[in-house]
């Protein structure tokens, strides 16, 4: 990852540390318009399923699941949240109003996103959560608000959730 973040002009320098077990792991620093965010592309990708929750992340935000070795040179303490995906891709949601949730994810779908993350605040997630878990009901409200645009069916096969970052990645079907 280093590699092609240098390549594409991104300064990145590697981070290491252990997980939440005290597994060595290695990811990386960021330089995005100037400010120092964690990305950790391994995690990003650790299964089949893509997500988001590791994307220019905070010190704060990182250190919820990782641990930074003291040996580490030159690693600045990361504040900013300005080039977090959430936030960048306007996925970052502070509601559990469930119109809200379905008018995000049908906007997604009509970009043409198959992965569809969002992220919300710690005490709007349990409530997202079990609305994202209703696949019947997100399916017809997403459906509604889609109604009389080209995209009349839209469905998932199944979602992902990050408890500590309280992400909700939903993964198109495709039929």
């Amino acid at each position: 990852m280093q590699l092609l973040l240098h390549r594409a002009g991104i300064e990145c320098t590697l981070v290491s540390g252990n997980d939440q077990n005290n597994v060595s792991h290695m990811w990386n620093l960021v330089t995005i318009d100037g400010r120092n965010y964690h990305l950790d592309p391994t995690w990003n990708d650790g299964s089949d399923k893509i997500h988001h929750s590791y994307f220019n992340l905070t010190t704060a935000e990182i250190l919820l699941s990782h641990k930074i070795d003291k040996e580490n040179i030159g690693i600045d303490t990361c504040t900013s949240r300005e080039a977090n995906y959430y936030l960048r891709k306007e996925r970052q949601l502070d509601t559990v109003r469930r119109d809200d949730i379905a008018k995000t994810i049908a906007d997604a779908v009509i970009q043409g996103d198959s992965i569809i993350d969002l992220r919300f605040t710690k005490n709007t997630f349990a409530a997202a959560r079990l609305f994202i878990n209703n696949r019947e009901l997100l399916i017809q409200k997403v459906n509604h608000i889609l109604n009389g645009s080209e995209y009349l069916m839209w469905n998932y096969e199944e979602y992902n959730v990050n408890d500590i970052y309280y992400t909700l990645t939903l993964y198109k079907h495709d039929s």
